[in-house]
């Protein structure tokens, strides 16, 4: 007599995956630095996250995978573009490759949830800055 697996069902887990950012100065930011012959490094995101890790820890803690893409098992892949001033306020949002769009409004969502972000450069300047940040609504089968 042959044995079976006794597990025949599959369970789904909802996974958010978010990457590390890319950061980098806006373009008139640059043209200002580079005219002063300064070098410009901006990959140090210093806000009351107190690194990269913990702008995307904000992301992982506060976006929810919204119950019907679970139900439906919908999984994508999308960017986050976030432009700031000088003084870490939003001047724009943009979420790029999204094809659904119930997992875009849910990251829209968070983006207004989302304190000021400060970004210097080598010599500590507040300089403007684009940010990119992958995030990914994913579904684990069991």
């Amino acid at each position: 007599m042959a044995r079976t697996d006794s597990v025949k069902s599959v369970h789904h887990f909802p996974m958010i995956i978010v990457g590390n950012p890319d950061s980098e100065p806006d373009s008139a930011c640059v043209h200002l630095i580079e005219s002063v012959g300064d070098s410009l490094l901006c990959d140090t995101i210093k806000t009351i996250f107190g690194n990269k890790n913990e702008l995307v820890d904000f992301f992982i803690r506060h976006i929810v995978y919204p119950c019907e893409m679970k139900d439906l098992q919908v999984e994508d892949d999308l960017r986050l573009l976030l432009k700031l001033d000088r003084n870490g306020k939003l001047t724009e949002s943009e979420v790029l490759n999204a094809e659904i769009p119930a997992l875009k409004q849910e990251v829209l969502r968070v983006i207004k949830l989302l304190p000021a972000i400060t970004t210097t450069d080598n010599k500590g300047r507040k300089i403007d800055t684009a940010i990119q940040l992958p995030i990914s609504f994913r579904i684990l089968k069991l």
